[in-house]
């Protein structure tokens, strides 16, 4: 959730002042450096005086500001509140407890429902049902499930207020609910994507929970452990569960037919996954066959792979296949859940070419193999442009973070002109990037690495699509990252 956010114009110069925990959604988001350049903006009146459910407009010498709603992906329950403070223009992101207000011709605007007053809040999918599609109501106001290619954006009641969750489905969205995974089980073992019990079957499966007798899943250490039946506990307590989310699992069931189940944990994109050194049990995702033409070859970012495997179920044999075979072959042959062998612990992603054309992972590191298709950055990642219009710096949404220039860490940073700048509470610079791609930090160091993001003090965040933390600069000048930094890269 967005607390606060507050922009000041001054000059030339873009600041961000980070007051409370602000997160930016990197779907879709593109910050360019169109900024006032006349005088700094000095007096400053307030129509609706910071009032969330009034369309209200800040009027300055230089520019008038009417409050707005956010689409947020077409959620539409932030508004941008337009305020001053101290003679200066400013601007909140605020959450609206039952979304944005609309006209009458059923245009979202500048205000929240409602008044502020809460109001009995009902779903009719009984709280976060991914794969059924259901609405939230609060009196007259209303939000229903709806899709964003393969995320599904699911409404619930959270202390009688709307909220909203982002979910990756692993087969894909459909009318606002995910699409439940249909296989065909052998009266045998079977290698099959993410599941990891027996009651994610649905009840029109023919195959039933009772005929599940076993499943299976690999280790990073290269050991089986058994989640069903009496799941070996002592050992699953000692893993990051991460190692076995969205992978393969082998199932041994008695009953040959049709299966439908469906994902009991949100799928990590292909992007966003981790292999171990040694074999995996790789899932087969609807974000990968979306890929046209994609195969392991194109998409293994920074892995070293040295074999993939296919586990035949009819035959119950091992089958060797080709690095540059396709994905959507192996989904036409029932095929869910692959053996690959890497050689070092790395992530999966695209392989692309930069624009001198050498090919290069995630990382940034020359590879061999450039794909013929090659792959432009995602759209849901957060880029820094210039005035000129040219990308200086881009927040990944693996948590990478790709500068043209360089980083350094000062006691003071000054930023020049036209710099994107993120300030403290107190409106002290903590933090630049230049127009050059250079970025500058008052604490720690730049290398910012870590497994997780989460912020102990107020933070400029930048999370995924999926709603996760992936890199911050928080009130102090201290940059995290959970990917890695690349210096003098091609934003």
């Amino acid at each position: 959730m967005i607390n606060s956010m507050v922009k000041k114009e001054e000059g030339n110069i873009l600041k961000y002042l980070v007051i409370g925990f602000m997160i930016i959604s990197l779907s879709f988001y593109l910050m360019k450096f169109n900024v006032y350049t006349g005088n700094p903006v000095v007096g400053c009146i307030d129509s609706d005086g910071s009032d969330f459910y009034t369309v209200g407009t800040v009027q300055t010498p230089a520019q008038n500001f009417s409050d707005s709603c956010l689409s947020q992906n077409g959620t539409n329950t932030f508004i941008q509140e337009n305020i001053c403070i101290n003679d200066t223009s400013t601007t909140i992101i605020n959450q609206c407890e039952y979304g944005c207000a609309t006209d009458n011709a059923g245009n979202f605007i500048g205000k929240c429902n409602g008044n502020g007053t809460l109001i009995q809040c009902s779903e009719t999918d009984n709280g976060l049902n991914f794969y059924t599609k259901g609405n939230v109501t609060a009196g007259s106001f209303l939000k229903i499930d709806s899709c964003n290619a393969n995320q599904v954006f699911e409404w619930s009641c959270s202390n009688n207020r709307f909220n909203f969750s982002t979910y990756n489905c692993y087969n894909g969205c459909t009318n606002g609910s995910c699409r439940n995974v249909d296989v065909t089980f052998s009266n045998n073992w079977i290698l099959l994507a993410g599941f990891a019990d027996p009651n994610q079957l649905i009840q029109s499966s023919f195959v039933k929970s009772g005929n599940i007798k076993a499943i299976y899943g690999l280790l990073s250490s290269q050991q089986y452990v058994r989640l069903f039946p009496n799941p070996e506990q002592e050992v699953l307590n000692m893993i990051n569960k991460t190692e076995l989310k969205n992978n393969g699992f082998f199932v041994f069931t008695n009953l040959s037919g049709r299966a439908i189940y469906n994902f009991s944990e949100p799928l990590t994109a292909f992007m966003n996954r981790r292999l171990y050194q040694g074999w995996n049990f790789f899932s087969i995702t609807k974000d990968i066959l979306d890929i046209p033409n994609s195969n392991i070859t194109g998409l293994r970012g920074n892995c070293n792979v040295e074999r993939v495997f296919t586990f035949n179920s009819s035959n119950q044999v091992w089958l060797s296949v080709s690095v540059n075979e396709s994905y959507n072959n192996f989904s036409n042959l029932n095929i869910t859940s692959l053996a690959i062998k890497v050689t070092n612990t790395c992530n999966f992603g695209n392989v692309t070419c930069n624009n001198n054309a050498v090919c290069e992972s995630q990382l940034g590191e020359n590879v061999s193999n450039c794909p013929g298709d090659c792959a432009g950055p995602s759209v849901e990642d957060f880029v820094v442009q210039n005035v000129t219009g040219e990308n200086v710096t881009r927040f990944k949404f693996n948590g990478d973070i790709v500068l043209k220039g360089t980083c350094t860490q000062r006691t003071n940073c000054t930023p020049p002109a036209n710099s994107f700048i993120v300030y403290n509470g107190t409106d002290d610079t903590v933090a630049y990037v230049d127009p050059n791609g250079n970025l500058c930090i008052e604490t720690g160091d730049c290398s910012g690495s870590s497994l997780t993001c989460n912020p102990s003090r107020d933070a400029f965040i930048i999370q995924n699509s999926a709603g996760n933390n992936v890199a911050y600069i928080d009130s102090i000048g201290d940059l995290c990252l959970t990917g890695v930094m690349i210096q003098n890269g091609n934003p």
